[in-house]
This record gives C-alpha cells, sequence and structure tokens, in this order.
C-alpha cells in the first residue's frame, strides 16, 4: 500500500511538471512568439535589470520599510536609477515585472501618445476606491470621460475667475494660518457651495473634525500603521481604515441632495482641491523663508504690479514593456536631471523659468515637468490651484514679512500627495 501510495505520488508529481513544461512551450509558440516579433519589429532591447536581494523576491522590504519611518523613501526610490545611471529599470517583485522611469519621453507616451493603451492599474483604483468611491481618480475608458465632463463645469473660466471666496477665506488664514484648513475650506465652498469653516476655531463642529481626521488616515494608513507593526502592517487587515472610509461617505452624503455618483466625484475633486494645493503653499512658503533674496523679489514685483526610450546599452531603444507589467514614473527624479535643470537641478530656483537669471534660463522642459500631468488626463482644476495659491502668497507677503523658524532640512512626509514632514514653520511679522 505504501508503494502504491508513493508510486501515485510520483505520477502526480511528474504529471505536473509535464503540464509546465507542455504550457510553457504552449506559450513560446503562441504569446511569446508574437511578443519577439514585435520587440523586432521596433527594435527594442531588454530594459537594464534592477539587481536586488535575491531571497527577497526583487523587493528588499525591511529597507523600504526603514526608508519609510525615516522619511527618506523618495531618496530610496530615485536611487536605483542614478545608481545605476539609467533612465529606466525593471525589477521582478514577487513574480510581477515592475518598470520604474524617469524618461520625460516614456511620461509623454503613457500620459499622451498613447494614451489609450496604458491602464491605472487595478491594485491603485481597489486602493483609492474604498474611500474616494468610483469617480474621475479611480475609472477608466467611457467611465472617465464621463466623469471628467461632468465635472468640468466646475472649473469654468467664470467661477475660476471669482475671487471672492478666495479672500473671504484667506482673511481667515492671515489671523491664523494653517494651509490645509484653508485649502479644506476653500475647495468645499467652491465645490459643495458650503465650507467646513475648518478655520472658524469659535465653531464646534465635531463632525468637520471627524471628517478631516479621517481623511488624512484614509490617505496615508500605512503612516500610523507601521510605527506599530513594522513591515507587517502591509499584510495585517485595518479596520480603522474601513472605518474612516465610511465616516468620509456619511459625511459628504449629509452635504449632498443625490447619492453615490456625486458624492464619489466630489470626494475625487476634494483630494485635489485640498491637499495637492496645501502641499504645493507649505513647500514654497517653507523655501520661500530660507531664500531671502528670492522672497525680496517677488515682494517688489507683487508692489510693482498688483517608454520609447529606455533599452539596455545607451538606454535610447525601446524596451517593450509586457502585459500586465507595471509601470512607474517618478516626478521626484525627472525633475532633477542636470542636462535639463542645470547643475543646480537640486536647488529651489525659480529663476530658472524665467527669460534671465539662471544658466538654464528660460527653462522650456517640456514632458519633463508635470506638476498637473499631461495629455487627456491633465488636471482639470489647474486653473483653479494655480489661481488660489497666487492669490494666498500675493495676500501674504501684502501683510506679513515672512522668516525662517526653524533650521532643520526638508523632510518628506508621504502620502498620496507629499508635503513637508515638520510643517511650515515661518515667522509672520505684520508689516507696519
Amino acid at each position: 500500500m505504501t508503494l502504491l501510495t508513493t508510486a501515485n505520488l510520483k505520477a502526480v508529481a511528474l504529471s505536473f511538471i509535464g503540464a509546465l513544461i507542455a504550457y510553457r512551450i504552449y506559450w513560446e509558440a503562441t504569446s511569446g512568439a508574437a511578443r519577439r516579433a514585435l520587440a523586432r519589429q521596433d527594435g527594442c532591447l531588454p530594459a537594464k535589470p534592477y539587481r536586488s536581494k535575491p531571497l527577497l523576491f526583487g523587493l528588499d522590504v525591511f529597507a523600504n520599510v526603514k526608508a519609510y519611518r525615516e522619511h527618506r523613501l523618495l531618496e530610496r526610490w530615485t536611487k536605483p536609477l542614478t545608481s545605476n545611471n539609467a533612465h529606466t529599470l525593471i525589477a521582478n517583485i514577487f513574480g510581477q515585472n515592475i518598470f520604474w522611469t524617469d524618461d520625460s519621453k516614456n511620461v509623454k507616451t503613457m500620459l499622451a501618445t498613447n494614451f489609450d493603451q496604458w491602464s491605472l492599474g487595478q491594485e491603485r483604483i481597489q486602493q483609492m476606491e474604498a474611500y474616494l468611491g468610483y469617480g474621475i481618480f479611480t475609472s477608466e475608458g467611457a467611465s472617465w470621460k464621463h466623469s471628467r465632463d461632468m465635472l468640468r463645469a466646475c472649473f469654468e473660466r467664470s467661477q475660476v475667475a471669482d475671487i471672492s471666496i478666495l479672500e473671504k477665506h484667506t482673511g481667515r488664514l492671515l489671523q491664523n494660518p494653517l494651509l490645509h484648513e484653508l485649502t479644506l475650506d476653500i475647495a468645499t465652498e467652491f465645490l459643495f457651495g458650503r465650507s467646513t469653516d475648518a478655520q472658524d476655531y469659535n465653531r464646534e463642529d465635531n463632525a468637520c473634525k471627524e471628517f478631516i481626521e479621517a481623511f488624512e488616515y484614509c490617505q496615508n494608513p500605512m503612516g500610523e500603521r507601521s510605527e506599530k507593526y513594522g513591515f507587517l502592517a502591509a499584510f495585517l487587515p485595518d479596520g480603522k481604515f474601513k472605518k474612516r472610509a465610511k465616516t468620509i461617505r456619511d459625511e459628504l452624503l449629509s452635504a449632498t441632495q443625490n447619492r453615490t455618483v456625486i458624492r464619489s466625484e466630489l470626494l475625487n475633486i476634494l483630494l485635489a482641491g485640498r491637499d495637492t494645493t496645501a502641499s504645493l503653499l507649505s513647500n514654497l512658503i517653507w523655501e520661500l523663508s530660507r531664500q531671502p533674496a528670492m522672497l525680496s523679489r517677488l515682494r517688489r514685483e507683487i508692489e510693482d504690479a498688483i517608454l520609447p526610450r529606455g533599452g539596455r546599452l545607451d538606454s535610447q531603444s525601446p524596451t517593450l514593456v509586457p502585459e500586465g507589467a507595471y509601470v512607474a514614473y517618478l516626478p521626484c527624479a525627472i525633475y532633477r536631471p542636470r542636462d535639463v535643470y542645470g547643475d543646480d537641478a537640486h536647488r529651489f530656483d525659480p529663476t530658472r523659468w524665467l527669460d534671465e537669471g539662471h544658466a538654464s534660463s528660460p527653462l522650456r522642459p517640456g514632458w519633463a515637468y508635470l506638476p498637473f500631468s499631461g495629455g487627456p488626463r491633465i488636471c482639470i482644476g489647474q486653473n483653479f490651484a494655480l489661481t488660489e495659491c497666487i492669490f494666498v502668497v500675493v495676500r501674504l507677503l501684502q501683510v506679513f514679512y515672512v522668516e525662517r523658524r526653524d533650521e532643520e532640512p526638508w523632510r518628506e512626509k508621504l502620502g498620496i500627495t507629499c508635503v513637508g514632514l515638520g510643517g511650515c514653520k515661518v515667522g509672520l511679522t505684520p508689516r507696519g
């Protein structure tokens, strides 16, 4: 009986191995052959591989968690490109091909030239849909086009040009400067017709406070959990996320007449209207407080006037991205190549965009600079965001002198958006 069982096991094992071999032969003769023919037709070469620790399936989990907790994950993500002298790399992580790139031509191909060939990725859609619902940032194809058409009316020129909302809430900012509360108040009144009034500290509103806390947690649930569980946080269930996501949905439903569609679309736009603009303002003011000459120049102006590439060898040849592979482009790396931005690419210096004043002036980086993305998915609220930032900075500098109040270097606080870990500690002295 034992011999028979052993023989059966051997037969099952041999059958399984034979099936795998047969499947591989079939794949090579069909899909593999078609893929190789496509690569030859377009002159594709393999992308330069990223060599990681083999026992970790191409992913150094512990190093990534350590970098995240030390607020230097952006540096870790970009280092493989610079250390390998490459603009495009490929890694195999848990059996999944993943490309990452800082090549502007590759970015243009994904966002514009061959837009319809590329997907957002189901993992990203499912994660964001859990608290944002099914809207413009979590949909593709016809559904995405419908969302964009429906929301475009919110950002008509006449709407953006009305600065009365900006004046109202910026006035409160000048009394108590908290940028995320400012952008939340502006975005909610602009989108919903009613503000959260998060800057009004005389108003007791627990629902508003709970909404803000839930919104911030859902954007970066790993932050709090990684402090408790380390790398295990990525694999453990998160009951708090589900509870916070429900708080977001319920609070927004109480402010709208319709239900799922309106809620989902407005939540998507609220994310863009609050967090990205607050991040820009916070980082901008933080930088200005450290560069008095630039700040002085800006104040004077205010007062004077009211994957086509990535193949190995030279990285200039095309490289084939197999179906199902992921491609990530890294803005933090795209904005730092010296051949585009100059030898001081790492330094905050807006004069590089002016007609004179910098070695790379006038800078016209094209697809190497994408603050509002590009192609069909270009941000529909970019004019509103720029208007808001310009208005807030101008009013702030008209009323206050801005001075540096900390000696810490900038460190990232990474979620869906990226702000400075230490906040924006500056001194605001009223002008006489």
